[in-house]
């Protein structure tokens, strides 16, 4: 480093220290823009890293299948719902879940539909709970393991018995392991079999959170209900191996198209599928987030002018000495260009400090895992050093331009 340089960050210091408020003020523009980009941008890392881990775990072969249709390509932005990637809404019937049961070289099939009604204790009413209906297919499908007790099988369905998520044990019954426990369910009394390990779903996952839900064979829901069927929301599927996965994708929408009268009003989806619609979703708020921090950046970097031309002004007569005695103009823009990238990279760098700390409240807060990468660092701080560079320049060169018996004149 030369002396000039090392001369210029001296008196940068020296100007930023004499004016600590209003340089604070300077570089809080600048980490204002900063944090949300940081932020969101490891949340949206985090998320497609928890979704990916999903998709292992799940299987690359689980089919799901949905009422609507999945909208993709060119105009997928514009035609999409952004909360849930289709663009209508729906149920399966019992007819429906019929057909697809037909479909050869499927392994494993289970049925999620909620079931209305609501649980009472000691005809207490209890809330934030659910009752699914689904087949004794669903743990194997979703990787839920039952933590105490066992899950029913679809011919013990008279029992009246059920399994419970840790959370809708916790609420309904305030205990863990309630086996044996009785709980009254439109007008009927079923019995705790089984309890869930508490499950953790990566966020904006289309996978079934099951952990406040109560689960009983879809059996047993018909006959709850009068006999009529619960309509079905999803449907998932497995098939006997990963090479008869793209016929028995083919086959169910035909069955499931016959029982809609040719509509495929529907969707089969892959794991991968729906990877893309989460990554489509992060990204559209990404860069509408990116849009209103590029916007306060722009701001910020205004800020960053202002302040460098009330130092101009401030300075003429420091100036005006300097040139007298031999500072070339590019020595002039070199001390007031160093001042501005000095602010907005000690923005910068505060920026990222303080995103570590919004990402250490949104792991503690949330089952999202933020992750941090080099590349959005780099990106963010590159960010503000542009600032710096481009805000700062005409501050500066207004300042080489200033005539030296002028600027001695100043006072």
């Amino acid at each position: 480093m030369s002396a000039i340089v090392r001369g210029n960050i001296r008196m940068a210091m020296s100007s930023i220290k004499s004016t600590k408020w209003r340089s604070f003020f300077t570089m809080f523009g600048v980490v204002v823009a900063i944090v949300p980009v940081l932020t969101i941008l490891s949340i949206g890392e985090g998320v497609k890293r928890q979704i990916t881990d999903q998709v292992v775990g799940l299987g690359s072969d689980l089919l799901t299948v949905r009422p609507g249709r999945l909208i993709t390509g060119e105009n997928a932005i514009a035609q999409f719902n952004a909360l849930s990637g289709y663009t209508t809404a729906g149920n399966f019937s019992l007819k429906d879940y019929e057909a697809v049961q037909k479909v050869e070289h499927i392994k494993e099939l289970a049925p999620l539909s909620i079931v209305p009604g609501a649980i009472t204790v000691n005809d207490k009413p209890i809330r934030d709970t659910f009752v699914v209906a689904t087949t004794e297919d669903l743990p194997s499908l979703t990787n839920y393991k039952v933590q105490h007790g066992g899950f029913f099988t679809d011919k013990e369905y008279g029992r009246r018995s059920v399994v419970v998520g840790r959370g809708a044990a916790e609420k309904i019954f305030g205990e863990g392991i309630p086996l044996g426990r009785a709980f009254e369910f439109r007008e009927d009394t079923f019995v705790v079999s089984g309890v869930l390990e508490r499950y953790e779903t990566a966020p904006l996952s289309f996978s079934a959170d099951l952990n406040n839900a109560v689960i009983m064979p879809y059996k047993l829901a018909q006959t709850i209900v009068g006999g009529e069927a619960p309509p079905i929301y999803e449907m998932l599927v497995r098939p006997s191996s990963e090479d008869t996965a793209d016929q028995v994708r083919r086959d169910v929408t035909a069955a499931l198209r016959e029982t809609r009268g040719g509509e495929e009003d529907f969707s089969v989806v892959t794991q991968a599928e729906n990877k893309r619609v989460v990554n489509r979703i992060l990204t559209l708020v990404t860069a509408l987030v990116s849009g209103v921090a590029g916007i306060a950046l722009l701001v910020s970097g205004i800020g960053v002018m202002n302040i460098m031309l009330v130092s101009v002004t401030e300075r003429l007569h420091e100036i005006g000495v300097r040139k007298a005695i031999g500072a070339t103009r590019r020595q002039i823009i070199g001390q007031f260009m160093s001042e501005a990238i000095i602010l907005s990279c000690t923005g910068g760098v505060v920026g990222v400090l303080l995103s570590f700390v919004s990402m250490y409240f949104v792991r503690l807060f949330t089952n999202i895992e933020a992750v941090i990468t080099w590349d959005a660092v780099l990106l963010v701080f590159g960010l503000s050093l542009v600032v710096g560079v481009v805000f700062g320049s005409f501050p500066a060169m207004k300042a080489a331009r200033k005539d030296p018996i002028e600027a001695l004149r100043h006072e």
